[in-house]
């Protein structure tokens, strides 16, 4: 069945790998088509043996992207809407998470691939810091059930997940997001560059649609974003058994005024600051969240705490991306 919340005719992108799951690819492709995308397919170059090209072009209607010559539409520039990938060997996806394109559909994907959904059979154990890697870099695993019969039921989520996504995306095109960091004048020279976890936090949001930019946005933000973490370590001196460092209180930055309706502030502090300091925030209408150093969030506002736990599946900035979408999209007052 067609699905009516989703624009007509979105391109996706089908990359097929390996093993069970490429014989079962004309299946995903074809749930796709019900649902109303206009499917592209690339075969990795571990598809050699598993998916048959010829089979694959009558039932997307385009030619197959594989061996040269290279089929017209590769030569295009606009990005699809979504690439789903199914089967692909660990190596490939490797390659994948380091940006390195050794066959032309892994090119294909990291230049114009769009959101990533990647169906994979359960990952060995050496397969773990791939699989978290892929979720930090805001790709979407879906593990396929050990029982093929049960695929067919895993596709029909997957299209209704990609859907949502899409729908998603294009509702939150309108909401511009400036992300900042505060360090007080006395402390710049011991800041240090910008927590490396704020590359992480950019990258989830853009993939659910906001328009994440390291420049000033053209028009008035949505979403400010500030980190206000601390804490600097202070130089060492002779006789000081260790190095002392200072962490900020929240309470000393100067507050934004929470009063222009649609508009949602956050502000990120240290662990350790004082849970008073957090309250006092998080009461003025202000999203206050707390980084743990295993990765999890602490996300407090006036009506009490929230836990984000950061797992392989499902990071924590991928869960309060996704808060905060819910957030905005929710009717002022």
């Amino acid at each position: 069945m067609r699905s009516k919340s989703k624009p007509a005719a979105a391109r996706l992108l089908i990359v097929i790998g390996r093993g069970l799951a490429a014989g079962f690819a004309p299946d995903l492709v074809w749930h796709f088509q019900q649902g109303g995308f206009e499917t592209r397919i690339a075969l990795a170059p571990e598809a050699e043996g598993w998916a048959a090209p010829e089979a694959l072009r009558a039932l997307s209607g385009a030619p197959v992207l594989f061996h040269e010559p290279h089929p017209a539409w590769v030569e295009r520039t606009d990005v699809f809407a979504a690439t789903v990938a199914i089967g692909l060997s660990p190596a490939t996806i490797s390659d994948l998470t380091r940006g390195v394109a050794r066959a032309s559909a892994l090119d294909l994907m990291l230049r114009r691939g769009g959101p990533l959904f990647l169906l994979h059979e359960p990952f060995p154990d050496e397969g773990g810091p791939v699989a978290r890697e892929c979720a930090a870099l805001g790709h979407t695993l879906v593990e396929l059930p050990r029982h093929p019969g049960t695929w067919r039921k895993t596709f029909e989520r997957l299209l209704s997940d990609v859907v949502s996504l899409l729908s998603r995306r294009s509702s939150l095109a309108a909401f511009p997001v400036a992300v900042s960091r505060t360090v007080p004048a006395p402390l710049a020279t011991l800041a240090g560059d910008a927590p490396a976890w704020l590359a992480e936090l950019k990258r989830q949001l853009r993939r659910l649609g906001f328009p994440v930019s390291d420049a000033a946005p053209e028009h008035a933000p949505r979403l400010h974003i500030e980190t206000y973490e601390g804490p600097f370590p202070l130089p060492e001196k002779k006789g000081r058994s260790s190095a002392l460092s200072v962490t900020l209180d929240p309470t000393a930055a100067e507050t934004p005024s929470i009063e222009s309706p649609g508009v949602l502030h956050v502000r990120f502090l240290h662990p350790d600051a004082p849970e008073t300091a957090v309250r006092a925030l998080a009461d003025t209408g202000m999203l206050v969240v707390r980084r743990q150093p295993l990765g999890h969030l602490i996300v407090s506002d006036g009506s009490g705490d929230r836990l984000l736990p950061d797992v392989t599946a499902q990071p924590a900035f991928l869960r309060f991306a996704e808060l905060l979408a819910d957030r905005l999209s929710q009717p002022a007052g």
